[in-house]
């Protein structure tokens, strides 16, 4: 299991530099007054925010605390500074970060925009960030050790960053005791509505962490057609962010894989060897190696693997490019 070292030096960081005026007693109140979420807000809170009653139990990974996502009291009470406590297989928890994201989820929320799409089983839905009319996608799929599922980390941040590189973007919130199934579920979904969703209907992306890049990977390879569905355009390109995936395929599109040679949950070796692997079956590669890096970094801020989200973006619009 991965200590979050990252997150609480982070923490202390953004603590140490804030200034009194900026986030002092009478500042943190006011900001929970005016309804700004911020560290000290609770997980409570976010589950009572009246904007995110159709999707508030999935902004936080609450599997971690209870399956059923039926906490005690003493549960709800938790400060969203401790947000690391939930996430036991993630590293680089930016718990500012995190709070920046509610906000700005709240801020669509009062805009009216879409934001929820259920889909056709309980607790399996998508997160719509809708970029250019017409764009292509990425399909995210946050990871979480098919316990919990943490999009607060590895999701909507993910999603933001390809907003920003001209591009859709959705995440998925699946099962965890049935989640390449709901994947497939959302691909199809979205590849069924593009047009009311406005984005491309044959130009995109898988892309997930951990347990999520390989439901990414997998679908990426496989196509709907192996889980029953009518048969659709295949992926663009697969994104994959810090797993020990190993299964390579002529059918694999082509892959963008970071990964830390610090991670004790999916060593670095697999990826290596997936790499070249891949490479001998024609399948065009980028690897980013990281030195140094653990498990569950999510956007790598401030550390050695900053940037990698970017980078995947462009490697995708690359591929993009030449189809």
């Amino acid at each position: 299991m991965v200590h979050n070292l990252g997150s609480r030096r982070q923490l202390l960081t953004f603590l140490a530099a804030a200034s009194f005026s900026s986030f002092g007693p009478m500042s943190i109140a006011r900001d929970i007054a005016n309804g700004t979420f911020t560290p000290q807000s609770t997980v409570g809170d976010v589950l009572d925010e009246p904007l995110f009653e159709p999707f508030a139990r999935y902004l936080l990974p609450l599997e971690t605390v209870s399956r059923y996502r039926d906490l005690s009291e003493t549960d709800r009470k938790m400060p969203l500074s401790r947000l690391s406590r939930l996430l036991p297989y993630h590293t680089y928890i930016d718990v500012s970060e995190a709070c920046g994201i509610l906000n700005r989820l709240k801020a669509r929320a009062k805009s009216d925009a879409r934001i929820w799409i259920p889909l056709f089983h309980k607790d399996a839905g998508l997160f719509f960030y809708p970029g250019p009319k017409g764009a292509p996608f990425v399909l995210i799929c946050a990871g979480g050790g098919f316990v919990y599922v943490v999009s607060i980390h590895e999701g909507l941040p993910y999603a933001e960053a390809m907003n920003r590189n001209g591009l859709n973007a959705f995440v998925l919130q699946y099962r965890v005791s049935g989640g390449g199934r709901t994947a497939i579920e959302g691909l199809y979904h979205i590849l069924t509505h593009a047009k009311e969703l406005g984005v491309s209907k044959t130009k995109y992306a898988l892309m997930g962490s951990s347990a999520g890049a390989r439901m990414a990977a997998v679908m990426g390879d496989v196509g709907l057609e192996a889980y029953g569905f009518p048969d659709k355009s295949k992926a663009t390109a697969v994104l994959m962010a810090y797993t020990g995936y190993s299964d390579v395929s002529y059918d694999d599109p082509p892959t963008f894989m970071v990964q830390g040679t610090n991670d004790s949950i999916a060593p670095v070796e697999v990826v290596d060897w997936r790499m070249r692997a891949m490479k001998k079956l024609g399948t065009e590669v980028e690897y980013m190696r990281v030195e140094g890096m653990p498990h569950g970094f999510g956007l790598g801020t401030n550390t050695a693997a900053e940037g990698w989200v970017d980078r995947a973006a462009a490697f995708f619009k690359r591929q993009v490019a030449r189809h």
